[in-house]
């Protein structure tokens, strides 16, 4: 749909966790786009819900310019998020839930890596406007809680899962956006704690590399634990 159009491109669809409901039970679904445009230097993060209707003032994330260029395809994909119901829904449902046509499915090999690193919504959109990084999900990890919500997550980390295609980003790689972008030396409680959650051998000797290697460039001890997920 968008292939004559060269403004944009769509990095990354994001379903996640909606920390403000009401009931307190964490059952609604908020969904965003990731949009690289070509004349801005950052990308543009973009809720695609009925309640929060795409308007310029929300864009500020992009220069003027920018904006009023691919404001109509905007406006389209504002269309085609809107159709879905925004009504609460438990989460297994929407794992299976078709996204809309507008958008491109991709059909590649994918690897997964799990982080902490304070409240979720931030890594979310980092990880999520990253190359090579085919879909993020939040959510806990860690406890021994079994069905931690937002409002009662017991003794879970909020954390973010990341599925990768290893031929255009590596684990390392990851690694160096996990370390960058948190403090690792911050004693927070456990919901915020900074955690790697590694998926296999190769992942875990690489995370307990960096971890040795930012041992030496910070004053205070690292918290960061390295466990598996």
């Amino acid at each position: 749909m968008f292939a004559s159009r060269s403004l944009l491109r769509i990095s990354s669809v994001t379903t996640e966790l909606a920390p403000f409901v009401r009931s307190g039970d964490v059952r609604a679904v908020r969904r965003y786009c990731i949009i690289r445009p070509s004349r801005a230097r950052e990308p543009l993060i973009v809720p695609a819900t009925p309640r929060q209707p795409l308007t310029r003032s929300r864009c500020s994330a992009a220069s003027r310019s920018s904006v009023s260029a691919f404001f109509p395809v905007l406006t389209m994909l504002q269309s085609a998020f809107s159709s879905h119901s925004s009504t609460h829904q438990p989460l297994d449902a929407v794992d299976n839930e078709t996204l809309p046509n507008a958008l491109h499915h991709v059909d590649v090999p994918t690897k997964k890596a799990t982080f902490a690193m304070a409240c979720f919504w931030a890594p979310d959109a980092l990880f999520g406007a990253t190359p090579g990084v085919i879909k993020t999900r939040v959510g806990y990890c860690g406890g021994a809680k079994n069905n931690p919500t937002y409002r009662d997550l017991g003794d879970h980390t909020e954390a973010i899962d990341v599925d990768y295609d290893p031929n255009q980003i590596t684990y390392e790689k990851l690694l160096e956006l996990f370390w960058a972008n948190h403090d690792p030396t911050a004693r927070l409680k456990t919901q915020y704690t900074s955690f790697i959650f590694y998926h296999d051998e190769d992942q875990k000797a690489a995370a307990e590399k960096t971890m040795k290697e930012q041992e030496k460039t910070h004053k205070r001890p690292l918290v960061t634990v390295v466990s598996s997920s």
